[in-house]
């Protein structure tokens, strides 16, 4: 049996400065928004067999039979870090 997984990106922090007066934090905060930018897109090998939504969540599709395989694949903005699994339908 496996395991259930979901990856949520985090929460963007808005409105670090409510006015303009604290620009030093504004300039902070671009800087670690540049470095933690953790948004994911999700991508089938097969959307005949499943799709995955932009949040990540995968549909398998009713038109798929046992032992069809397809793989998902989960990838940074930047494109640095990059992952994928193979889902086997079972029925």
């Amino acid at each position: 049996a496996g395991a259930n997984m979901t990856l949520s990106p985090l929460v963007e922090i808005e409105n670090i400065a409510a006015d303009n007066s604290d620009k030093t934090a504004k300039s902070k905060y671009g800087e670690y928004k540049k470095y933690t930018d953790v948004s994911i897109s999700y991508r089938s090998s097969d959307t005949g067999i499943a799709t995955v939504a932009k949040n990540g969540k995968i549909v398998i599709n009713k038109t798929a039979v046992e032992n069809d395989t397809v793989t998902i694949y989960a990838t940074t903005a930047d494109g640095k870090q990059m992952t994928e699994f193979k889902i086997t339908v079972v029925k």
